[in-house]
């Protein structure tokens, strides 16, 4: 297990530093269609630039789609789709200067804000390439025009991107959650939703006994591909970094002695004046790395409910149907694998020079599922987070800064009472 850990920690990783990007309003988008003569004998078994435009800017599952209702309608994606271009076989990557050579007579670059190139290589001639890699935010590059600002991202169009009329939507939620979670990178996400695994504890007074998941957060499409996504929306700190909250949306709490409640609606409503993502500072921030200065400074609590893109959560019923490997916990004292979706889930924020960078998942109901390979059972944290939910009548309580949760009520609109207070 730990070979694909690994994998799942370093597949998303070969990203290029830049500017931050603006993450509001229109996002004129242009996509790049590259053949590496992978098509060179029949060029007419190649997905049509229709299918693709309508994958990435009509179909209800498109990225425009997504990112509109993940930034409740924020941010609009607009655009066109180029190509084919010819590329030359070996020629894996193209940066910046290549790119402009390539399309110069097709678009002016200055007319856009992002850019996705959409490749069909050879794998036994690019194994390195990965399934994509993007910009954070826009970056300069030359052109016949003038100076064009952009983001760039790349994807593997052969590789886990979906035609509109596909069924593969089943699993991904979306057209193509590879290009979705590039284009999150390049509107400015440095970082990734990993999960926090304390072992016994949601968190562990000694964070010595505590490890990180990179990118494994399976309810955020800013985690990695691989294992079915729950859910899709982007996390309550990374919406928080782009700007995406509107008026009472987000709500600051300063825990105090005595009990505060708060009612908190479902995540992906879209009534700008309802509570969606409640926000808590945290004095004493949860050590993660401590000689990297990697710390949780913020938690973020979310209502997380099966509507539209995160609409995959109502299968936490049947988990077996989807991650066919996983196991009870031998200490787990389940009678059950059914998942109770309804309560809120709670994750910490790295902050970095006041950005959010990575957000990480507490597991709120610890040692609870793992996994089964070859008859053997692993400690799997991927699968044991599933139930990372606080549900009715629990409680956590942070041991750092002495704060308690409660899910008080949940009510007929899924709505939910939550109480804070500092112990």
């Amino acid at each position: 297990m730990n070979i694909y850990r690994l994998f799942l920690g370093l597949l998303f990783c070969f990203l290029t530093l830049s500017s931050w990007a603006t993450s509001l309003g229109p996002q004129k988008t242009a996509v790049f269609l590259l053949d590496h003569q992978h098509f060179l004998n029949d060029p007419t078994s190649r997905p049509k630039k229709d299918q693709i435009y309508e994958a990435l800017f009509q179909s209800p599952y498109s990225l425009a789609a997504f990112y509109k209702e993940s930034s409740y309608d924020r941010l609009q994606i607009t655009g066109n789709v180029f190509g084919w271009f010819q590329v030359d076989a070996t020629q894996c990557l193209l940066n910046e200067k290549e790119l402009v050579k390539l399309t110069k007579n097709a678009i002016d670059w200055t007319d856009w804000d992002r850019i996705i190139v959409l490749s069909y290589l050879d794998p036994t001639l690019c194994p390195d390439v990965g399934l994509g890699h993007s910009t954070f935010g826009k970056i300069q590059v030359s052109t016949p025009n003038g100076t064009a600002h952009v983001s760039l991202s790349f994807a593997l169009l052969n590789n886990r991107f979906v035609l509109p009329q596909l069924p593969f939507q089943t699993l991904s939620g979306i057209t193509s959650s590879v290009v979705a979670h590039e284009y999150g990178h390049a509107l400015g996400i440095y970082g990734h939703a990993n999960l926090y695994d304390c072992g016994r504890h949601t968190v562990s007074p000694d964070w010595k006994e505590c490890h990180q998941e990179a990118i494994a957060d399976r309810f955020s499409i800013m985690g990695g591909e691989g294992v079915y996504r729950v859910g899709l929306h982007h996390n309550a700190c990374h919406k928080e970094q782009l700007g995406w909250f509107q008026n009472s949306q987000l709500l600051d709490v300063a825990p105090k002695a005595h009990p505060q409640v708060f009612r908190i609606y479902p995540y992906s409503s879209q009534d700008k004046d309802r509570i969606v993502a409640i926000k808590i500072a945290l004095y004493q921030p949860i050590p993660i790395v401590p000689e990297k200065n990697v710390k949780l400074s913020v938690l973020h609590l979310t209502n997380r409910t099966a509507e539209g893109f995160d609409r995959r959560i109502e299968d936490l019923s049947d988990p077996q149907k989807y991650f066919r490997q996983i196991a009870l916990h031998p200490r787990s004292g389940r009678s059950s694998y059914m998942i109770d979706p309804l309560g809120l889930q709670i994750r910490g924020g790295f902050l970095k020079n006041n950005r959010c960078v990575t957000t990480y998942l507490l597991d709120t109901h610890p040692n609870s599922f793992g996994s089964v390979y070859q008859k053997k059972f692993y400690d799997y944290s991927l699968f044991d987070a599933l139930d990372g939910i606080l549900n009715f009548q629990e409680t956590f309580i942070e041991p750092y800064n002495g704060i308690q949760i409660k899910v008080l009520r949940i009510l007929p609109d899924k709505s939910i009472e939550v109480e804070i207070k500092r112990v």
